[in-house]
């Protein structure tokens, strides 16, 4: 990684990721494959991530629905702002 870009990085990727997300119908649902490469993050902690924000309901196997999704990011972005 270059140094100085790391933070600037993640956020870009994560704004970009949450605008691909918008352009897909709240009702579609993608793999948590699909989400983690999204979002630069491994598919275990897309698991985690929906889990605790959105619930258990929200996972359908591997695959999530896009809302949900959108929402478990919102709130995890919250979260962190707060610590």
């Amino acid at each position: 990684m270059i140094p100085g870009f790391g933070g600037h990085y993640r956020l870009y990727r994560l704004a970009a990721a949450l605008d691909r997300l918008r352009a897909l119908p709240p009702n579609a649902t993608i793999s948590l494959a699909k989400a983690a490469h999204l979002l630069g993050a491994s598919e275990a902690h897309m698991r985690k991530l929906v889990q605790r924000y959105a619930g258990s309901d929200a996972l359908d196997g591997n695959t999530v629905r896009v809302a949900a999704l959108r929402q478990a990011i919102r709130q995890a972005r919250e979260a962190r702002k707060r610590r």
